[in-house]
């Protein structure tokens, strides 16, 4: 019966590994697609970054026995990836829907490192309504500090997005 349990924690791993290499597979295709159409240098900063902390949750099980949630796992991966493309492809002025997704994914991820940050305290004596709304206010003020950063940022850069077709976005309006 241990057998069992060390045969599905090496296969867990061993798919979080594979996760892992497909998600930088596909960062590094789209660092070569932004150097090659030369969308911008601060992007291709972002995805240099964006390919560490991919590697780091993956890292960090292995050297400081961290155990991660495989859901966990995978929002992760698929928001570092999606805002990477949105960034690069313009998806956040084209499209309304794709901002409020990476939002909601985002507010999982950050209330779910609050409610792990939590749970796996050695002396957490907190009843569940606690945790909850702990989890809940720690996304909320990542959220709020992540926007300001943002908006910053927006209006540092002048909010354009220029695509290889030659429109201008600004912003979510698409400019003639």
């Amino acid at each position: 019966m241990g057998e069992d349990k060390t045969v599905t924690a090496h296969q867990t791993a061993l798919w979080k590994v594979v996760l892992t290499l497909i998600a930088e597979t596909l960062l590094f295709i789209f660092l070569i697609y932004t150097v090659f159409n030369f969308v911008k240098v601060m992007d291709i900063f972002l995805i240099l970054i964006t390919m560490f902390f991919v590697a780091f949750p993956l890292i960090s099980e292995k050297y400081l026995s961290l155990q991660i949630n495989g859901m966990l796992f995978v929002a992760t991966l698929v928001y570092a990836c999606g805002n990477i493309a949105g960034t690069i492809f313009c998806l956040f002025a084209r499209t309304l829907w794709c901002d409020k997704l990476m939002h909601c994914f985002a507010g999982f991820l950050f209330a779910s490192l609050g409610y792990y940050h939590l749970c796996f305290q050695k002396k957490c004596e907190m009843r569940m309504i606690n945790k909850n709304i702990f989890a809940f206010s720690f996304s909320m003020m990542v959220s709020v500090l992540w926007e300001m950063v943002h908006i910053r940022f927006f209006f540092f850069d002048d909010g354009f997005c220029t695509l290889g077709d030659g429109r201008i976005y600004r912003g979510y309006h698409v400019s003639s």
